[in-house]
Order: C-alpha cells, then sequence, then structure tokens
C-alpha cells in the first residue's frame, strides 16, 4: 500500500536519484524535453520547473559544459546529452521528474512500459505529497477527527489490498503473474488487522469495532471499488497500480520523520509501531522489487492497450489523492464524529423515508450533459447485466433480466464520447461492486434515477421498481450503500476534472 508520509522535495530528489540511477533507459528518455517544462536563465541560477519540481543550477556551472546549456535551451536531445558522463546525472533526474517525452510507439515492451511509467510515478508522488492534508498532520494542526480521518482512511487501505490482489488472482484472467498475486493476496489479506487495526487506548472513546465498521470516505471507497474492477478487467493496470503503491517504499525513512512528529503533536507516543513494522516487511520481503521483476519482460503491449491501462492507473491515482480531500473535510473540529452505517431496520416500503436524513439535496444540482448521461447509461447497463449474472430468486431475475432487456435497446455510442469524469467511473463501478446482490443494485439504480432526471432511462424506476421488490428482504448494507451512492454523485456534481485522454 501506499506509505502514509510528508517529505520536503529536496529529500524527494534525493531518493528520487537512488530509485533512478541503476534504471536509466535509452528509449525512457526521449528526444526532448516537454513543451511545458520551463527553463529559466535568470541572474547566477538556471531554474528548470515542470509541474511541483524545481531544479535550480548554478549558471556559471551551466555555461561551463557546454552539453548542459545545449540541453537546456533545446538544442541536443537528451540521448546526445547522454554521450558526455557529465551530463547524465542532470538527465537521470530530469528523467525521473518526468521532464522528457517519450517517444511513441505503435507497440511497448513491459520493460519499456516500466521505464514510461517510473518518470510519471514520481511526478504523481511530488504532487499527492505536496497536498496540504500532510503539513496539516505533521505540525499538529489538524483536529482529532481529521487525525482519526486520516488514520482509518489507511486502515482501510491496507484492508483493501489483499482482497484486490484475490480478486485478480481469482477472476483477473490467466496471466503469467496470477501466482504472484495469489500469494501477494495471502502475504497482505492479515496487514489490516495485525498493523493497522488502530486497535489501541491512545485513540480515546473509539474502539476496535468502530474501526471496522467505520464507512469508507468517498475517495476511499472509490479507489477501493476501481481497483477492484480493475483487478478483474485490466491485468497490466493492476500490476502498474500496485508496483505504484509499493514504490512508496523508497521513503522509508522519511516516513519514519514523519510518524514521530505526528505522535509528537499529538501525544499518541507509538501509535506507529506496528506501522513502522509494516514498512520493516515490505522492506525485509522487497515488495517493490518483485513487482519491478514482474515488468522485465520483452512481452509487448499495444500502445492502444497500455493507454486504457494507464488512464485505469491514472484513476487510481487520482482517487488516492481525493481522499486526501476528504479528509481535510473531516478536519473539522475536535469533536470525534464517527462515519458509522445507518442502523435502523428497514424495509422496501420505509427506506425512503429513512434515507432522506442522510441524503444531500432532493435533486442532482446541475444538469448532465449529453455525453456524461451517455455514459452513465451505458455503464448502468453494463451493470445490469452482472446484476442478472448474480440473480438467483425468481423475481431477481425476472426483474433484472427486463432492465437489461430495456436498458441494451438504448444502449448509447461510446465512440464520440469525450473524457470521462473521474467520479462518473467511481459509479459505474459502485454499482458493478453492488451487483453481487441484485436488489441492492436495483435500489442503487432506483436512486440514481430519481436524483438524475435527465438520465431517461426507459420504463418506470423509483416508485414503481419499489413496488416490483415490495416482497423482496433488503441487504442490512442497504441504506448505507445507497447513502454511499449519494455521496458520489454530489462529488461527480462538483467535480470539473477529467480522465486525460492522452498520458504516453
Amino acid at each position: 500500500m501506499t506509505q502514509p508520509l510528508c517529505i520536503g522535495i529536496g529529500a524527494f530528489n534525493k531518493s528520487l536519484s537512488a530509485m533512478y540511477s541503476q534504471t536509466l533507459l535509452g528509449y525512457a528518455i526521449g528526444d526532448r524535453l516537454k513543451p511545458d517544462v520551463a527553463v529559466i536563465f535568470a541572474d547566477d541560477m538556471v531554474h528548470i520547473t515542470y509541474a511541483l519540481w524545481e531544479v535550480s543550477l548554478p549558471l556559471d556551472w551551466v555555461r561551463r559544459y557546454p552539453v548542459i546549456e545545449q540541453l537546456l535551451s533545446r538544442h541536443i536531445s537528451p540521448r546526445e546529452a547522454l554521450a558526455n558522463p557529465i551530463a547524465e546525472p542532470l538527465v537521470v533526474l530530469l528523467g525521473a521528474q518526468g521532464c522528457f517525452a517519450p517517444e511513441l510507439k505503435d507497440s511497448y515492451t513491459l520493460r519499456e512500459i516500466k521505464a514510461l511509467f517510473d518518470p510519471m510515478r514520481s511526478q504523481w508522488y511530488s504532487e499527492y505529497y505536496a497536498h496540504p492534508a500532510w503539513q496539516r498532520l505533521r505540525s499538529g494542526q489538524a483536529s482529532r477527527n481529521g487525525l482519526l480521518a486520516w488514520l482509518i482512511h489507511n486502515y482501510h487501505v491496507s484492508r483493501a489490498a489483499g482482497v484486490v490482489a484475490a480478486r485478480m488472482a481469482a477472476i483477473g484472467g490467466n496471466t503469467p503473474w496470477a501466482s504472484f498475486f495469489r500469494q501477494d493476496a495471502l502475504d497482505e489479506y492479515w496487514h489490516c488487522d495485525a498493523y493497522y487495526s488502530l486497535d489501541t487506548p491512545l485513540l480515546k472513546c473509539v474502539s476496535a469495532e468502530e474501526i471496522k465498521g467505520y464507512v469508507p470516505l468517498p475517495a476511499s471507497l472509490a479507489f477501493e471499488e476501481h481497483t477492484l474492477q480493475v483487478a478483474e478487467t485490466d491485468p497490466i493496470a493492476h500490476l502498474l497500480i500496485a508496483y505504484f503503491q509499493e514504490s512508496s517504499i523508497a521513503f522509508e525513512e522519511d516516513s519514519r520523520i514523519f510518524y514521530y512528529a505526528v505522535e509528537q503533536q499529538y501525544g499518541v507516543q507509538g501509535l506507529f509501531n506496528p506501522w513502522k513494522q509494516h514498512i520493516q516487511i515490505d522492506v525485509d520481503q522487497g515488495h517493490a522489487d518483485g513487482l519491478a521483476k514482474l515488468l522485465e519482460s520483452d512481452v509487448k503491449v499495444a500502445s492502444t492497450t497500455l493507454e486504457k491501462s494507464l488512464r485505469q492507473v491514472w484513476l487510481a491515482y487520482y482517487f488516492l489523492r481525493c481522499g486526501l480531500d476528504d479528509i481535510l473535510s473531516q478536519d473539522n473540529g475536535n469533536q470525534i464524529a464517527l462515519r458509522m452505517p445507518i442502523r435502523a431496520p428497514c424495509s422496501v416500503s420505509n427506506l425512503w423515508d429513512l434515507l432522506i436524513v442522510h441524503l444531500e439535496d432532493a435533486a442532482i444540482p446541475r444538469l448532465l450533459t449529453d455525453s456524461e448521461l451517455a455514459q452513465l447509461h451505458h455503464g448502468i447497463t453494463n451493470s445490469a447485466f452482472r446484476a442478472l449474472s448474480f440473480s438467483r430468486q425468481h423475481d431477481e431475475v425476472i426483474t433484472c433480466g427486463r432492465w437489461a432487456q430495456k436498458l441494451s435497446r438504448t444502449q448509447p455510442n461510446l465512440a464520440s464520447i469525450p473524457e470521462a469524469n473521474p467520479w462518473c467511473m467511481a459509479i459505474i463501478n459502485h454499482l458493478q461492486e453492488a451487483a453481487c446482490k441484485p436488489t441492492t443494485w436495483l435500489l442503487l439504480v432506483s436512486l440514481l434515477a430519481e436524483r438524475a432526471p435527465g438520465l431517461r432511462l426507459s420504463g418506470e424506476w423509483g416508485a414503481g421498481l419499489l413496488r416490483l421488490l415490495s416482497g423482496e428482504d433488503l441487504a442490512s448494507d442497504s441504506a448505507t450503500k445507497l447513502s454511499q451512492m449519494d455521496e458520489l454523485l454530489s462529488r461527480y456534481m462538483i467535480c470539473s476534472d477529467k480522465v486525460p485522454s492522452n498520458l504516453l
């Protein structure tokens, strides 16, 4: 899992230099600096800025070596610069930071994919660890409730690790990596209990059972369900997500410093001892190295396939980063506010009345575009067939089958639909994961149709659908699932981000 820490850019550069010095490959460097890499010659320094990075070099040193000046002035390529040993450290550093555009090809070996992904990974790390949540925790500015939300978010990420690996091993396809992820599932599933369960008197007034029952924050849920879906459908993306998470072990020393600072600020000395034990396991067992070795292969992947996989990896990173936003949303005072499941007993007849106090505004606060509606319709249709595949009772089979039939008649063509909103994908993943309980799936789609009338699903949903289910017993978590769907919808409505169309 991604190590929860906050480090300085200087320390990060040092860590990256060590990380990449042994993996410099020509095809990873590419032929040019990216257009949005700014190189500014000012006074006695040269400043190289990209994303959240800035590298400053003495101007007299740059002038002393023409190869350096020509590289930064874009007069020669990084490949040409590597012919001079004096340029290699700078090329390695800039390559690690993602400053060079990769060479575009029709297909890539797994080795080449790793070399392409490593700079991308470093850029994402820099953005992730620059989030203000880290400084609030390090300085003790975050409230107790914010601290608790961060701790439990990490528990949820740990709890998902073994489950996601098991999903890939069980139904993610017959890949050469299946045996690796079977063992990975066995290695990971118990860590949430042994190291991240937070069963400690240091967290006053919060029991171990309350930690287990805490309803995941929207982004925590989105990350878990996205990685579960990826594990089923995209082995390349699954491997790269795992590699991204485990590679954060490179910042082991920084994480220990961060844990110490948090313990001192909040008076919880020893709280992170189990987390540090877990770090040591990752170091001793070389999890990141094991994943890297799976990529040391000449097996080729088409560029179109790789592009789709990279978008899936970006989504996982995006939801992890949004998890920090959610943690800040819980940083609202020292009064502990636990996100517990909706416990009240419910039936179909009283479900909506029960939910009214948990839902957001009664209708979606903005109109969905035609492309957004088409994307949702497509996802709902796919999940309808999944729900039908899990149906066992007569009424479930007939009801889910009818809706799969109706939805597929008006299945939109996605060829012309632009990049999806990440939270649209989270909603679709939520439906896919809920489909194993068809009654819950029907209720979720009912809520979606009620809250997004522009969806124009054929047939009657809402009250009419509930009448079809009047004889069904609701799953105990149905009300909570609906409330979670409402949270995902709310995030969707306020988010203007898009999944990148081109990451190569």
